[in-house]
């Protein structure tokens, strides 16, 4: 049996020149990628994508470094080509229910302007805004506003006055608010003075300041 010669290390495998390659990287490649010995998960995944109910998934299973995820995709990617376009969906802010946001179906593309109309809207109202609010014409109508607010809660406390003092009560001003007191000889009943009313006298001028507020 004769000798068998070593195989020298650069005959073991094909090597390939990078520099011999009309490219410099395979993304200036335009031809369509081969998936060499991948006709059958190939097939099954032209068949899953052009299923349009829903529920069905499509499930890529196999060992790491296959092109699994770009095998799929780029069959995806081919069949979307082939459909129509899908409009646009839109959510909006849903006044009455704020946490159910109002739908939107436009055309393709018209999303995208849709929401550049709205963001340019609101920069304008914003300005808008802003310059209304710093008007002397604004100013004017707020300062007449607040008077007449304030000549109608004066009016209004005056006329809570009276009616307070012909049931024998005091309108008071507190830290808390407006508060109701009994008077006696036109002075302000100390608490300890209404406790030795009668019964009957307390039930009365608490009815009266229950009416009262």
């Amino acid at each position: 049996m004769s000798p068998v010669d070593a195989l020298p290390a650069d005959v073991l495998r094909r090597c390939c020149d990078p520099d011999a390659l009309p490219f410099e990287t395979t993304a200036e490649l335009n031809g369509p990628i081969a998936f060499i010995g991948q006709e059958r998960p190939m097939s099954a995944i032209r068949f899953g994508v052009k299923m349009h109910r829903q529920g069905y998934n499509i499930f890529a299973l196999g060992p790491a470094g296959l092109g699994k995820h770009t095998l799929v995709r780029r069959t995806v990617e081919e069949r979307a080509a082939q459909e129509p376009s899908p409009p646009d969906w839109c959510y909006v802010n849903n006044f009455d229910q704020p946490y159910r946001p109002s739908v939107l179906k436009l055309p393709t593309g018209k999303g995208r302007d849709f929401k550049r109309d709205m963001e340019h809207l609101v920069e304008d109202m914003q300005t808008a805004l802003s310059a209304a609010f710093e008007s002397e014409e604004y100013q004017s109508r707020r300062r007449a506003l607040d008077s007449e607010f304030q000549d109608q809660q004066q009016a209004t406390l005056v006329d809570l006055q009276e009616d307070a003092r012909r049931r024998n009560l005091a309108l008071l001003r507190t830290p808390s608010g407006l508060a109701f007191a009994p008077l006696k000889d036109g002075e302000v009943l100390p608490p300890d003075e209404y406790e030795k009313l009668p019964e009957e006298e307390q039930q009365r001028i608490q009815a009266d300041v229950e009416v009262m507020q």
